[in-house]
């Protein structure tokens, strides 16, 4: 038996075979697709934070560098620069909630344009520290260092939209929210729709996973079917070595050595039943002349009529 011999078999046999080769890939990438989703998406939103947290601090500052005539560190506090952000243009719009007091303020453009505002002022007040806001709300007991408490958090809340700038790619986000965590630092939170981010990322899964079940499926398939096709062949080899070896090409009668395989066998046979065996033998008169004056295709075609014959005598 050939290495091969094992895919021999019905059809069937074949095809469930190959039926549960693929739901056997199918299975593995659909446990594989979960976590490769998740995977996806939180490095989506890591790199996206990353990009939208550097590109909206390196808009503040050239906002503020610009507002500053190309001088850039002159403004100290986020107010400052918040306000140069948006007399520059960088950032149009600006909401401050204190989650304390509910108090909120918003400048945009257009009160840029009017002046006649402390604009960093008014965005200062909202800021822990010893100073009243525009409707008179203590902000004095805030702590600098950003820290919620029982009462509620007296973080304050940025939230500013920037300005649009054409082809650039962090257009699609545009609320963030920002909070003081120390004296001189901040932290940026960005809140992110990630409803269609997920449907594009469990589209993209999924269709991988198809796409490699589909894949290793059929490369399976196309293993046992070659496997199958190699047995066949090598069993037909195999079967046609054995023929060629005790007949005769020409004639398709025995040749010397099954001849004599046989002959072995029946006298075997007629030793141990106590029966009895003949040997008819043929001569085929002046064959040689007739393959010397006619030819060997007449002389083959001679041998074959002969060899009809015999098979009609002796079935």
């Amino acid at each position: 038996m050939s290495g091969f011999d094992g895919f021999r078999g019905p059809a069937r046999l074949r095809g469930f075979i190959g039926l549960l080769i693929v739901v056997a890939f199918g299975a593995l990438t659909a446990f594989a697709a979960s976590p490769v989703s998740r995977w996806l998406l939180e490095q989506e939103v890591r790199d996206g934070s990353a990009s939208w947290a550097a590109h909206i601090f390196d808009e503040i500052e050239d906002g503020a560098t610009a507002a500053n005539g190309g001088a850039p560190g002159s403004y100290a506090d986020l107010a400052g620069a918040l306000e140069a952000a948006l007399r520059a243009g960088v950032v149009n719009r600006v909401s401050i909630r204190n989650r304390a007091c509910g108090c909120v303020i918003a400048i945009d453009a257009a009160a840029v344009a009017t002046g006649g505002a402390d604009l960093a002022g008014r965005l200062r007040a909202f800021f822990p520290g010893d100073a009243l806001d525009h409707r008179g709300h203590d902000h004095s007991g805030a702590d600098q260092s950003g820290a919620t408490t029982s009462a509620g958090d007296a973080t304050p809340e940025v939230r500013f939209t920037k300005g649009a700038f054409p082809g650039d790619p962090h257009d699609a986000a545009d609320v963030t929210f920002l909070r003081r965590i120390g004296p001189d630092a901040y932290e940026l939170r960005l809140f992110m729709d990630v409803t269609a981010m997920v449907a594009r990322i469990r589209l993209m899964t999924w269709m991988g996973a198809v796409i490699v079940t589909v894949s290793l499926s059929g490369a399976g398939l196309v293993v046992a079917r070659v496997a199958a096709r190699s047995s066949r062949a090598a069993h037909l080899s195999e079967q046609q070595a054995r023929y060629l070896a005790e007949h005769d090409t020409l004639t398709g009668l025995f040749n010397r050595f099954g001849f004599g395989a046989r002959a072995q066998a029946v006298l075997q046979k007629c030793a141990e039943t106590g029966t009895r065996a003949y040997l008819f033998q043929v001569d085929a008169d002046k064959f040689k002349d007739i393959n010397d004056i006619y030819g060997h295709a007449t002389g083959d075609r001679v041998i074959e009529a002969i060899a009809r014959m015999l098979r009609g005598a002796f079935p």
